[in-house]
């Protein structure tokens, strides 16, 4: 399995933040690899909402869908999404700031399936590169 954890502080209140992640339509415009992305089914900032993304890693493009599985408005998403050749899921929590903003965690555990889980040794530092670009 290959986890990343990144965190950042951006100038935002935890609602307007949540706002605008939750919009999975908008990930194109902030996911790293990420080129499109529509929602399918079910109500955009709720469990059970699944968008169909068309991702580019380093070593692998793919589609498929993105399903949230936990939403605790303003301050907690969780998301997957399960393919042929991967399957991962991503957290996202925010933390208002005493001094303004919100630090967003966005922990990532990525699991290559089939032939490709051969290779994660060699796709890890790809990885990592590309979701902290």
């Amino acid at each position: 399995m290959i986890t990343t954890d990144l965190s950042t502080t951006v100038a935002a209140t935890p609602e307007e933040l949540f706002a605008y992640l939750s919009d999975m339509n908008n990930m194109s415009a902030w996911g790293e690899g990420v080129s499109s992305s529509e929602l399918i089914r079910g109500d955009g900032a709720k469990p059970g909402a699944v968008y169909r993304c068309q991702v580019g890693l380093p070593f692998l493009g793919f589609s498929g869908e993105y399903e949230l599985i936990q939403v605790e408005p303003s301050s907690l998403m969780r998301a997957r999404c399960t393919t042929d050749s991967l399957e991962f899921e991503d957290t996202y929590t925010l933390e208002a700031l005493p001094e303004g903003g919100t630090r967003l965690r966005i922990v990532d555990r990525l699991q290559l399936l089939g032939l490709l889980s051969v290779g994660e040794m060699l796709f890890t530092p790809a990885v990592h590169l590309q979701i902290s670009a």
